[in-house]
């Protein structure tokens, strides 16, 4: 079966495993919110690269203002400061 994106993936750590008639799933903890959830092991995709985790690690801690103004010219970069300190 092919699936098409676009995909969003979230960082996450595996707090407990629960089974249900013999299939495993997880309760998991999200990097970017704290919150925990459920989640399916055909979901999952482990992280083993530390380059990856860092970079993963990373994006779960930026926020939409952070990553447009990361991937933004310097002239943008002064009208967004400009917008984000008035009342």
């Amino acid at each position: 079966e092919e699936q098409e994106g676009p995909y969003v993936f979230v960082m996450a750590i595996v707090k407990r495993v629960h089974f249900d008639e013999d299939v495993p799933y997880y309760t998991v903890l999200r990097a970017d919110t704290g919150t925990e959830q459920r989640a399916e092991n055909a979901w999952m995709e482990p992280l083993t690269d530390y380059h990856g985790i860092q970079a993963a690690t990373r994006a779960a801690h930026e926020t939409v203002l952070s990553a447009t103004y990361r991937s933004v010219s310097a002239r943008e970069q002064h009208a967004i400061r400009a917008l984000s300190v008035k009342p």
